[in-house]
């Protein structure tokens, strides 16, 4: 009986060096979802309104949707694909032609600045067919001019903020 066990043992090492030894035919696998598919984060925030007699409750809803991606390039390449990544980040990209390949790699520090938010906001208008950059003018002017009052929320305090 251990003579068996041995020979197999011996026939499942051969067999184990050969798999080792000959590459393996895997590509890089990456995760993409059904056309039109989406995932949502829900908070909900509800207080009871004291009121004798009554059960009422005052509630205060906070959603946010995000579209899956359906192109493994999401992956790989960002949000932006690659040709707006180079314009956006113009003096980043001239700063590391500059570098030699042989210097030591600088951790960056990921940072958001007015000057990028508005340079994707006036790509992302143009990819549709709108003029970016008059159309986020505007959008300052008019902001500076009538502020957003409180009855647009969250999203109008956020645009508040952003073009002013």
């Amino acid at each position: 009986m251990m003579w068996v066990c041995c020979i197999q043992a011996n026939r499942n090492e051969s067999v184990t060096r050969e798999i080792i030894s000959t590459g393996h035919g895997r590509s890089k696998r990456t995760l993409v979802y059904t056309f039109n598919s989406c995932s949502g984060v829900l908070f909900a925030l509800s207080i009871p309104l004291v009121i004798t007699g009554r059960n009422i409750f005052m509630s205060y809803n906070f959603e946010a949707n995000y579209n899956m991606p359906t192109d493994s390039t999401d992956f790989t390449q960002g949000i932006l694909k690659k040709g707006d990544n180079d314009q956006i980040h113009e003096a980043e990209a001239r700063k590391t032609r500059d570098i030699s390949a042989s210097a030591a790699p600088v951790p960056k520090r990921f940072s958001i600045s007015r000057k990028k938010v508005y340079r994707t906001i006036e790509l992302n208008l143009q990819r549709y067919g709108f003029a970016g950059k008059r159309c986020i003018l505007r959008m300052i002017c008019d902001l500076a001019e009538t502020p957003l009052a409180h009855e647009n929320g969250v999203l109008g305090d956020v645009l508040q903020l952003i073009f002013t």
